[in-house]
């Protein structure tokens, strides 16, 4: 599962179709691939200021794999100021996949993911704004951060000052968040020595648990969300912390909520949106489909909120076989989400928008959109300056080419 992407719109207008139409000025009518390596993997997409989109996943072959990032301009080609022709790779030695990105206010650009030697450890990188290694940055522009057992690091997000936090998961059912100081050293005064674990398996009944979405609340609370529960079967989990690190217990049940407990199938949290009444809105998959609702300050749901009891559930394709990975949110308060839906033998990228107020936009028919032959899957979304929608994720996933980098553009208005 995945993230949460939030940027602003400017209010610009575009024309030239109804919404949720394929833009045909970016790329090939609307969408582009790029093959990198023998095997690559796009997870994530961040949109800059002036436009230029910034995607991130692995490449490399099936046992030796690099951070990789790919930034493109407006039109969707290759910027060749950025790194090599357009291409950044980071090897961290052995496998290391990115799975989050987020711009900070001075344009560099972090990435996030997990490298392993003898085991998975949390791995961070940031990059200066031509795709190099900020050297000021950790050891020469990368960190790793190591748990007792396995860890991955699936979101970031960063403060009002600058502190960096990642959220992911150790292994046995145990959420895992992480703060770094902005030079990359690890916050002492975050958890223990700058590290938090919270064990899910109690609630869930399970051995496993992913923080795959980030938020950072106007009071400085952390939020984090994701899943819970089995290897096949997860509940929706989320968990708010104090900003040092200790659990909010004025949030659900000592401060973890779970929800959508439901027989054989994956149940996740993957995009977070605080609201300035301290409200939060969440968006990912339940039972299939696309997932939408509303929390109180407290942990419970927000009845006014969506269709039914605070939550909206839409098919995208066909009833039960979508899911969605990320989430954006416009200026004017509607939610985008995106993902895949597989209405035939094959997946596809699948994007829906909802109203402030939680349910379908009715002026905007939810969207699949095919890209290769092959399983095509939307990680994670973006708004462009000009409103925009980026998605961004995988195409031909498991054919034969080993995957690409796939980035699709869609009008927001008409």
């Amino acid at each position: 599962m995945r993230k949460l992407a939030v940027l602003a719109l400017t209010g610009a207008v575009v024309l030239g179709g109804r919404p949720g139409a394929l833009d045909r000025t970016f790329g090939v009518h609307g969408k582009l691939t790029t093959k990198v390596g023998v095997v690559s993997w796009a997870d994530t997409v961040a949109v800059q200021r002036d436009g230029k989109i910034v995607v991130a996943g692995w490449s490399g072959t099936i046992t030796t794999n690099r951070f990789t990032t790919a930034r493109y301009l407006r039109r969707g080609i290759l910027d060749r100021s950025f790194g090599s022709r357009g291409i950044v790779r980071t090897s961290f030695g052995g496998t290391s996949v990115v799975l989050d990105l987020a711009l900070q206010r001075d344009g560099k650009i972090l990435a996030v993911g997990y490298a392993s030697a003898d085991q998975n450890n949390i791995a961070l990188a940031r990059y200066n704004r031509d795709g190099s290694l900020d050297r000021s940055f950790g050891r020469d522009g990368k960190v790793t951060t190591r748990f007792a057992t396995n860890s991955i690091g699936r979101a970031v997000a960063v403060q009002a000052d600058g502190k960096i936090v990642v959220s992911g998961n150790i292994s046995g059912g145990a959420f895992a968040l992480v703060r770094y100081r902005p030079n990359g050293s690890l916050d002492r005064s975050f958890g223990t020595g700058g590290r938090v674990t919270t064990d899910f398996s109690p609630e869930s009944g399970g051995a496993h648990a992913a923080a795959e979405a980030l938020a950072i609340q106007r009071d400085g609370k952390i939020v984090a969300g994701g899943e819970a529960g089995g290897h096949e079967t997860t509940e929706i989990a989320l968990a708010r912390y104090r900003p040092n690190g200790s659990l909010d217990p004025t949030f659900g049940s000592g401060g973890i909520v779970t929800a959508f407990h439901s027989g054989l199938t994956t149940n996740s949290a993957e995009g977070l949106r605080p609201q300035p009444d301290g409200n939060l809105v969440v968006g990912g998959g339940v039972n299939g489909s696309f997932a939408l609702f509303r929390l109180r300050r407290n942990g419970s749901f927000d009845p006014s909120f969506g269709e039914t009891g605070g939550v909206t559930l839409t098919d995208v394709g066909i009833p039960n076989g979508s899911f969605a990975f990320g989430m954006a949110v416009q200026r004017d308060g509607k939610f985008v989400l995106a993902g895949n839906a597989t209405p035939g033998r094959k997946d596809l990228f699948a994007l829906a928008r909802f109203d402030r107020d939680g349910l379908l936009d009715p002026g905007f028919r939810p969207v699949t959109t095919s890209i290769s032959r092959g399983d095509d899957v939307g990680y994670d979304v973006a708004l462009a300056p000009d409103g925009r929608i980026v998605v961004a994720g995988t195409a031909d996933e498991n054919g034969p080419s080993g995957g690409r980098f796939a980035v699709v553009r869609y009008l927001a208005t008409g």
